[in-house]
Parts: C-alpha cells; structure tokens; sequence
C-alpha cells in the first residue's frame, strides 16, 4: 500500500497520544514525592508518612533507591522492546501493537502508587510502590518508544517531522499543564470535606482516565501501512540481536553525544517540574493553589511561541536552538537560588517563570527532531529501520532523567534538616535552594557536551539543507 501524506487532523491525533502518556504517568513522575516527602509550611506537612522518609543508603532515601531499582529494569526492558518492536511482523503494525497492550496498565499503576495499603509506616507499602513503579516502568517503555519511533516514519519530510514535534509538544504542553491542575483540584476537594491524601488520590485517578483516552486515539488512528514512510526494496527491518543493535546504534558518535546532553536537558527540567511547588511554597510564600496558576502560565506561554520556535528553525541549526535554549534554562533555573533573597520574591518568580518560556518552547519541539534526524540518517547508511531503538535509547534518557531526579531530589531538599531521634528530617530552605542550582550545573554541562554535535553531516546524509543561513544571532556553544 503506498503511503498517503498525512493530514493536519491525523498529525493532531497522532499526538494526542502524547497528552495521554503525559497525563496518565504525571503523578508517577512528578507527584510521587510530593506524596512521599510533602513540603512543609509553618513546621506542618500535610500528608502522613506511608515510607519512611530518611536516608537509608550513601543519603538516599528508600523512594528514591526504588526509582533506581526502576532504571535497572529500564536498562533491561528498553533495549529488548525497541528490538522487539522493530522486528515486528504483526498484522496490526509493528508500533501499535505494543501500544495496544500497554496503555491500559500504565494508566492504572500510575494510579495505584497513591493508594498504599497500609495507612502508616510500613514495609508492605514498600512492596506496593516496588509493584507499582515496575509494572508503569515496562509498560510506560511498550507504550512510547513504539509511539514515538512512529515520528520518523509519519514524517516524509523535514517539515513534517517539525510539524509532527510541534503537535506532540502542544499536546505534551497540554497535558502537563492539566496535571498542574491537580493543586486547584485539591484544595478544591479539601474544601467540600475531602482529607488531602483523598483528595490527591481522586486527582491522580482522574489522570488516569484521562491518559486512558487520550493513548487509545492514535492507535485509532493511525494505520501503519497506509500512513508510513517506506521503501522496501532498501530498507527492513534490523535482525541483530539486542545487544548488537544496542551497540551499534551508540556507536552513532551524532547519537551517543545528543543522547547524553538531552538527557541532562531532561534532568534540569526535571528538578524544575518535581521542585515547583518547593520553590513556590518554600521560596516564594505563596500557596499551593498557586503552583497550578504559575506552571499553566509557563505551558500557556510556551504554546504560544511554538510557531516562533517553527519559524526559527526555518533559520537557525537545530543545534544552536538546542543549545541557546537549554543554556537559557540553566541560567533562569540557577535565579531560583535568590528567589528567597530579593525584596519581593513572588515578583522574582513570576518573572523567572515567564522567561522559562521561551527556553521551555524550544526544547519541547527540537529533541525529537533531532533523533527523528538521526534515525533517519542510520537507516540511509545501514539499510536498516531501527528507529524504535534510537528513539528508546532517547526514552531511557527520559526515564533516567526522571529516576535520577527522584533519588537526588528527595535527599538534596532535606540538606540542612535538624536530626532528631525517630523523627524524620524535614524539607529546608536552604535544601531546596540547592537543588536549583544543581539543576542549572546539569543544563550547563549539556550545553557543553553537545558541542561536538556535527548536524551538517546528518542532514547531508538524509539529503536535506541545514539551516546555516543566519547563525549569528544564536551561536553554538562550541
């Protein structure tokens, strides 16, 4: 069947699997130690204690030692489903059929971290968020190292592959900015009766539901012999075995260094979504309802510069956007270190917040272009379609980003906390300054890694111009 260019409506529901995934995993990624290590105001935290909350390992705590129990099982199952799926021969394409069986127990699992069975101190909830956080580690990788790894091959051109990244941010945008909506959700249950850990467990069900819908559409969707790219008489499918494959897709030295510095531009922004609340409630003294006005507003203002960010890469190398950006954002993260230290501190970060934006903008759209870029690339040069394996080896990048930000986090904000027998240390002030400025170090070293990066030599092996036109303006690090 020859493929038929896609639609602007078929790009649209394509990403909404983006929204989904989002939304479905936002608890698990950015709530969990809100729930587990809740901040505290006044000398009061809201949320009792399910795990024990100090450090049992080298200063980690048991939540995020989890989280790294997490990133072995994704070191194991990322490279063996990307494999699996680019071998796929399945009637219902290669992509979709891991998506199929995934997006369902993604959803629940999310959920069901924040309904521990014991309501206190307990080794059996321990058990439960280890079940958990596996169960939404491999389906989470089933789900979207196929769903993204169908980018490249939706994509017939450069244009469409930005335009495919732009929908997939909006609807990315979309959903984390719905998940900021969980603090208004909150204190809204709070006020008509409902106790906080009640409330927080409705919200992250709702997500849940939500990811449910919005992964099911592009599955929908999408066929993948009449909607993808490809030219059978030179390009198959990769035989090699995982670890061959594996291999050989690092020794792409392009990907490996892009790998590396996204990953760090992943973590940075991570420090930023887990650390919100912290910086506002802690930094800042506003409430919590005002984390959910102040991150929309960063999402909202983003939307509204994606068609600058398309505009710009019309002029500008992907990889001085990249580069521009994320320098940026090491910058504006760093600030929130004097948040607590300027005359009105609430001003300072509302101003923060708005220049996030545009940095924010930028790395939302860029990444996967890059990698769509250099899957591309690889399969001109080896014949092979392994576009699952680059795009899962960005994913465990991701999820690393994500695991590494939960074991540092939790230990960095309590730096500072009095020790006292049988009591666990409290989040302080002077931790969670702290983690702002090792998130803005993480972003300024993947400024510096990326440097080596050589686009002109990728887009020359695709067949496509780089944007070399107007440079200046944005300079590469290098």
């Amino acid at each position: 069947m020859t493929p038929q260019p896609l639609s602007k409506w078929k790009m649209a529901a394509f990403a909404m699997g983006n929204f989904g995934w989002c939304i479905a995993t936002f608890s698990y990624s950015i709530l969990i130690t809100y729930f587990y290590y809740p901040p505290v105001v006044e000398g009061v935290s809201e949320i009792p204690e399910f795990i024990s909350r100090s450090p049992v390992l080298f200063g980690a705590t048991i939540v995020g030692l989890i989280y790294a129990f997490n990133r072995i099982l994704d070191a194991i199952s990322d490279p063996i489903i990307a494999n699996l799926s680019d071998r796929s021969t399945s009637r219902f394409g290669r992509r979709r059929v891991f998506m199929m069986l995934s997006f369902i127990p993604t959803a629940i699992a999310s959920a069901a971290i924040f309904y521990p069975p014991v309501q206190s101190v307990s080794s059996i909830n321990i058990l439960w968020l280890i079940g958990c956080c596996a169960i939404v580690t491999i389906s989470l990788t089933m789900y979207v190292v196929p769903y993204m790894s169908l980018m490249p091959e939706l994509g017939k051109t450069n244009r469409d592959r930005i335009l495919i990244s732009t929908f997939c941010s909006v609807t990315w945008a979309l959903g984390f900015a719905a998940g900021q909506m969980v603090w208004v959700v909150k204190a809204n249950l709070e006020g008509a009766g409902y106790s906080p850990v009640e409330a927080m467990q409705f919200s992250v069900a709702l997500f849940s539901l939500l990811g449910i819908v919005g992964m099911l559409i592009p599955i929908l969707a999408i066929n993948e012999k009449r909607d993808c790219h490809r030219n059978d008489d030179h390009e198959h499918p990769e035989n090699q075995g995982v670890i061959k494959a594996l291999k050989s897709a690092m020794q792409n030295r392009n990907f490996a260094i892009f790998t590396a510095s996204n990953g760090l531009s992943f973590m940075s922004r991570f420090f930023l979504e887990v650390g919100a609340i912290y910086y506002i409630t802690m930094l800042m003294g506003l409430p919590e309802e005002n984390a959910s006005m102040m991150m929309m507003t960063l999402f909202g203002l983003s939307l509204l510069l994606y068609p600058v960010v398309v505009k710009l890469s019309k002029h500008y190398t992907k990889k001085s956007l990249f580069q521009a950006a994320l320098l940026a954002q090491g910058t504006l993260l760093i600030a929130f270190f004097f948040c607590d230290t300027v005359p009105s501190p609430d001003i300072f970060g509302w101003g923060i917040i708005i220049l996030f934006s545009f940095p924010l903008a930028i790395l939302g759209i860029i990444p996967n272009v890059i990698v769509s870029d250099l899957a591309l690339a690889d399969t001109k040069e080896t014949g092979h379609k392994r576009e699952a394996l680059f795009f899962g080896a960005n994913m465990f990048a991701y999820k690393a980003a994500t695991s590494l930000t939960a074991l540092i986090f939790p230990s960095l904000i309590i730096i500072g906390s009095l020790k006292e027998a049988g009591v666990s240390p409290d989040p302080t002030e002077f931790g969670v300054k702290i983690t702002a400025l090792v998130a803005g170090i993480l972003a300024y070293i993947g400024v510096w890694l990326m440097r080596n990066y050589n686009e002109k030599s990728i887009m020359d092996t695709i067949g496509e111009e780089v944007n070399t036109a107007k440079t200046k303006p944005v300079q590469d690090a290098s």
